[in-house]
């Protein structure tokens, strides 16, 4: 499994997971690491693609706003050159009639370009799975070893910190099996924080 942020971005790489994963916060982060190893980030948000705006004309639309001006010229540069790396967050949210056109946008930019890496995040069972050239690499759900540490960062107060996670151990195991992301993980909280329990059904949850 990979641990370190820069392995990512040592080959052309599919991160999946499941809705509320943080697979978007792992695609910055990685921006930043990019950086760190002397890599220039282009992020683009895939649900931005629209028949007006190709997957081309948001990485060079983001190459001019970013101060890289030369359009294809440059950008087929720096990729040559392994001076870039694409980072294309939310392959799931692109118009269905559009995907087929993208994969094979995709597709050639990796063809092309022998050096340039390119990081997809994606939900599972997407088209972009089947791309050649790309390693899978699936985001680990969230395990009752993990709640101590992530709820220090949403709770500061080590009494009620205390009082969810006694709560969670006591919890129905129907709703603990839902606990598996971040984002379940908060919305606990939450409910937590307005009725002083955690429900014992998934439908009152």
């Amino acid at each position: 499994p990979i641990t370190e942020h820069s392995e990512l971005l040592l080959s052309n790489t599919i991160i999946e997971g499941i809705v509320g994963q943080g697979k978007s916060i792992l695609m910055r982060q990685l921006c930043n690491s990019a950086v760190k190893l002397s890599l220039i980030p282009i992020f683009i948000e895939l649900r931005m693609i629209s028949e007006a705006h190709t997957l081309t004309s948001l990485i060079i639309d983001y190459m001019d706003a970013a101060g890289m001006n030369g359009g294809n010229h440059i950008f087929n540069y720096l990729a040559d050159k392994n001076k870039i790396v694409l980072i294309l967050d939310g392959f799931d949210e692109i118009p269905t009639k559009l995907i087929k056109n993208t994969v094979y946008q995709i597709s050639h930019l990796q063809k092309v370009h022998d050096e340039l890496k390119i990081i997809i995040s994606s939900r599972p069972s997407q088209a972009v799975q089947n791309l050649a050239g790309f390693e899978i690499q699936t985001m680990a759900q969230l395990t009752e070893d993990d709640y101590e540490l992530f709820l220090r960062k949403l709770v500061p107060d080590p009494t009620i910190r205390f009082n969810i996670q006694s709560a969670i151990s006591g919890a129905p195991q129907n709703i603990k099996g839902v606990i598996t992301t971040p984002l379940m993980l908060t919305l606990l909280v939450q409910v937590y924080h307005i009725e002083t329990e955690i429900p014992e059904t998934l439908s009152d949850f």
